[in-house]
């Protein structure tokens, strides 16, 4: 696969569109940049398949000539730009899936690109190398570059807490609000790295506070999870909402300040003392401020129709919601405080940080995060494939079992045979997993696949040489699986393996009878 980058002459404001390279009027014509069935251009400043004024991008795509039919041509010279976008929209979501490459940018879900794992600007943000940074963005067409993560120079900045390079790239014109590939937000992870500089700077310049990640993780969540308070009470100054479990979380989080040991009481316990409410336990009273008081007004309970005082030291406090914090420095529930962040919290936060943190060669790639879970993992069940080879790339192990987040026993192998992606399980079994392994209850990568019906999954493991006869504890082989299942296609193809053929696509078959 070939890839140009050269220079388009200025022409007229009229947006050019030339998608084949046997024109004799094309300005690269005779400059070697392959089949002239598998060529086109990118404007790589409009966007559109158009080399206008300024630099555009020779793309090389072997898959291109079988686009043609479904999208066709673009005009020759078409004076509305919108056209040629949309039809550049097209090719970008027929090439993702095959890796085609634009310029120096893989399409990633079709919108954003990347040059690789990690980014040269996103490396420059991290550091916060002013100099480099301000002329590297004086070179790039582009700022909107992103990591196999989808994080963006900016979201690498927001975590380092850099200030400058911040604002530097805020005025290069990067989307403030551009998500990562789990939906966070710079402002997010600022808020969860503690950089209140560059939380105030984002909010001054209209980050949006109220956003949510995909998994429904908020700033203030992210702040409060990594006990930080200042940039909390921030957030609620720019109109954070603060609700119920926010509150609790608040509170939580200015014991962790203080020093203060924080549990929940055993809810068995307080069954069965006919309790109506969620109480938490402190050693000792909580210290309050009113700056710090300012969030939890109107979220109170007033009981004896009074409010505690803002200011001072609190031993008890109450809810609307049924949730209350009381002073009692001999209950046995301290003895296993609750710290911050909470384990089931792990599953709203963003994976992507871990994995960032790892590409950047900070940790091995088989570090796990601080509740165990580990980074192949975490990529192989959100599904995102550069992220997985990226990860094995650098040498993550594919034959480890993690112990949280998955299948007990289950290797990476079978993880991803759960999920039925193709392209996660060839790289695996690339990587040297073993298709064979099997969990303490004797279930295979090809069992969990044809119970899930997943027929691609199911090909390439049976054509890997996956065993076909082997059961599991319940005395179950994968036919045995599919059939109970109901997934008719994949009990096909598994009695046509087991009378040792081979299993190929509708599409090959078609192929071969043409020939």
């Amino acid at each position: 696969m070939s890839r140009r980058r050269m220079m388009i002459p200025r022409s007229s404001h009229t947006t050019w569109v030339r998608s084949w390279m046997r024109d004799p009027e094309c300005p690269i014509a005779g400059a070697g940049c392959g089949s002239a069935e598998s060529c086109f251009f990118v404007n790589t400043t409009s966007g559109c398949v158009a080399p206008s004024e300024g630099s555009c991008t020779v793309v090389t795509c072997p898959w291109f000539s079988s686009l043609r039919p479904l999208y066709g041509t673009p005009k020759t010279a078409d004076p509305y730009p919108m056209h040629a976008a949309a039809w550049l929209a097209g090719v970008r979501r027929r090439c993702s899936g095959a890796g085609a490459m634009i310029g120096e940018h893989q399409v990633v879900d079709g919108e954003q690109m990347t040059t690789g794992p990690i980014p040269e600007i996103g490396t420059l943000a991290r550091s916060g190398d002013l100099d480099s940074l301000a002329d590297r963005l004086a070179d790039m067409q582009r700022t909107d570059v992103v990591s196999v993560c989808g994080w963006t120079a900016l979201a690498d900045a927001a975590w380092s807490g850099h200030t400058e390079a911040v604002r530097l790239l805020l005025n290069a014109g990067i989307d403030i609000n551009a998500p990562t590939g789990d939906g966070l937000t710079p402002l997010m992870i600022a808020s969860a790295r503690g950089h209140l500089a560059v939380v105030r700077m984002l909010c001054a310049q209209g980050a949006r506070v109220d956003r949510r990640s995909k998994d429904g993780r908020t700033a203030v969540e992210s702040a409060l999870q990594a006990g930080e308070v200042e940039v909390a009470s921030l957030l609620h100054r720019q109109g954070a909402v603060f609700d119920g479990p926010l509150a609790t979380l608040y509170v939580r989080a200015l014991c962790a300040r203080q020093g203060i040991c924080c549990a929940l009481v055993d809810p068995a316990e307080q069954m069965a003392r006919g309790a109506n409410v969620w109480r938490w336990v402190l050693s000792k009273p909580l210290q309050m401020t009113r700056e710090a008081w300012l969030p939890l007004e109107g979220l109170l309970h007033a009981s004896d129709g009074r409010l505690p005082t803002p200011v001072g030291a609190i031993r008890k406090l109450r809810f609307r919601t049924p949730v209350e914090f009381v002073v009692d420095g001999k209950h046995t529930a301290l003895t296993t405080s609750s710290a911050l962040p909470s384990r089931g919290w792990r599953y709203r936060c963003g994976w992507t940080e871990h994995v960032q943190w790892l590409l950047y060669e900070e940790e091995s790639p088989d570090t796990p995060d601080q509740f165990g879970y580990l980074p192949l993992l975490e990529a192989i069940r959100n599904n995102s494939i550069a992220t997985v080879r990226a990860l094995l790339t650098a040498g993550a192990d594919v034959s480890s079992v993690p112990h949280y987040g998955c299948m007990r026993g289950a290797t990476m192998l079978i993880n991803a045979a759960d999920l039925g992606n193709p392209d996660i399980i060839t790289d695996l079994l690339d990587a040297g997993a073993q298709v064979d392994a099997e969990t303490p209850s004797g279930w295979t990568a090809l069992m969990l696949a044809a119970s899930r019906g997943h027929a691609d999954a199911v090909r390439i493991l049976v054509n890997a040489g996956a065993e076909l006869r082997v059961r599991n504890a319940q005395g179950q082989t994968a036919l045995a699986l599919a059939q109970r299942r109901r997934h008719s296609e994949v009990a096909r193809m598994l009695l046509v393996a087991n009378n040792g053929l081979q299993l190929v696509r509708k599409s090959e078959r078609r192929l071969e009878e043409l020939d």
